[in-house]
């Protein structure tokens, strides 16, 4: 199995270890003040689902751990053209999870989890610090506070990870809160599933569209390793020991990776065919599957109909249309176009950039790329190619990561 298939999924089991490791060393400023807010924040609050977006906050170091780092803010145009949000460069390192008009963040006290309401100019105001000392402590007796990971669609729900590191192992548990539509408020749900593995792997964050089934990875299964996860009534995720089911696979065993999920009910998955072993056998491709209404997945994709991706890595647009795969050997972005259940099709040729560490889409197709060169790539793309945005790519010193408000 490749060492690097997980390395830069939009995912968040690293970025947690990051959190966990750090934040306790960063001191809190005004913005970061743990003190929890009145019952009518500033502002007010909007609907969850809807997003008054594009910003990017990007979160870039300072090459000291005792140094807070810095954050800054941008505002994307219809053309994807970035300008700075006023008050920004903040004098810390922010990072976290955006759900419609909030985001979500582990404040740097490493006891708090921190809800800002995004204004329309992109400018944050807290509105509560909720202590997550105590529902940590009913995950294990070793966890750490909830680092966020993803909301769900409808913008109820947020799900964060609680955990240790053991050695060189991240030991997890998922925990859900429900998220107050006015306020941006959370309040603690219960704690679900365990999410661990060798090389902190397993994730979960791509939703079907009825919102019943949250699909993710998991490197520690060796075939066909999707996982699979149900929502209970209250929204917290329960975990299926058996796994989603893949029918029509034309390989028995797969290194494969989620990629992420359309409006109508269809997933991506890249696919590497392997041995018993686990080992590379084939090149990696890319596959649609059905949901189906049990949460079972059915491709009619052949071998030969599968398109070859650079990676196991990518996400897919917020319309479910496009799918975008980043290379690990030379660097560059390959684009899909994403039609239901039908074969996936290569969109052009690579888009050429250094080596890209982080992908994510807005609700205006607009592609955002961050690469280990701290460049921060912005495309406009159609079904029929990308073109750069005015100004892309943009020089962001010491950017490690960045949280996008689609």
């Amino acid at each position: 199995m490749r060492a690097n298939s997980l390395g830069v999924f939009p995912l968040f089991l690293a970025a947690s270890v990051i959190g966990l490791t750090s934040c306790s060393q960063y001191p809190s400023n005004s913005l970061n003040s743990s003190n929890p807010p009145g019952s009518n924040p500033p502002g007010g609050g909007g609907s969850p689902a809807a997003s008054n977006g594009p910003h990017i906050y990007v979160a870039a170091s300072n090459g000291n751990p005792s140094n807070p780092g810095t954050t800054y803010g941008f505002s994307a145009s219809a053309d994807g053209q970035l300008t700075q949000i006023s008050g920004f460069p903040l004098s810390y390192a922010l990072g976290g999870v955006t759900s419609g008009n909030y985001l979500f963040a582990t404040n740097a006290d490493g006891i708090h989890i921190d809800t800002y309401q995004i204004h329309t100019d992109g400018t944050l105001t807290k509105v509560q610090s909720f202590d997550d000392t105590q529902a940590s402590a009913k995950a294990c007796f070793q966890c750490g506070p909830g680092w966020p990971q993803f909301a769900d669609p409808t913008g109820s729900k947020l799900y964060a990870t609680a955990g240790f590191l053991d050695g060189g192992d991240w030991n997890g548990y998922l925990q859900t809160f429900a998220i107050n539509p006015s306020t941006g408020a959370i309040s603690y749900v219960s704690t679900n599933m365990q999410v661990e593995s060798r090389d902190w792997a397993q994730a979960f964050g791509s939703f079907s569209r009825d919102d019943a089934f949250v699909y993710g990875t998991n490197e520690t299964i060796f075939t066909t390793n999707i996982v699979l996860a149900t929502q209970r009534a209250d929204g917290s995720l329960s975990e299926s020991s058996n796994g989603p089911g893949l029918n029509g696979l034309p390989y028995a065993n797969a290194d494969t990776m989620v990629v992420g999920t359309d409006p109508t009910n269809h997933l991506v998955a890249a696919i590497e065919p392997s041995n018993a072993n686990g080992d590379p056998a084939a090149p990696m491709q890319l596959a649609s599957f059905t949901i189906n209404s049990d949460g079972t997945l059915t491709t009619t994709n052949t071998s030969a109909q599968m398109p070859q991706a650079p990676s196991l890595n990518g996400s897919v647009s917020s319309d479910g249309t496009l799918i975008a795969m980043l290379a690990f050997d030379g660097g560059g972005i390959q684009l899909y176009n994403f039609k239901g259940a039908s074969p996936i099709t290569a969109l052009g040729s690579m888009l050429p950039t250094d080596r890209i560490t982080q992908l994510r889409w807005d609700n205006q197709n607009h592609l955002y790329a961050l690469s280990d060169s701290q460049k921060l790539y912005v495309y406009n793309v159609t079904s029929t190619g990308a073109t750069p945005a005015a100004g892309s790519p943009h020089n962001v010193p010491n950017a490690y990561s960045f949280t996008l408000q689609p």
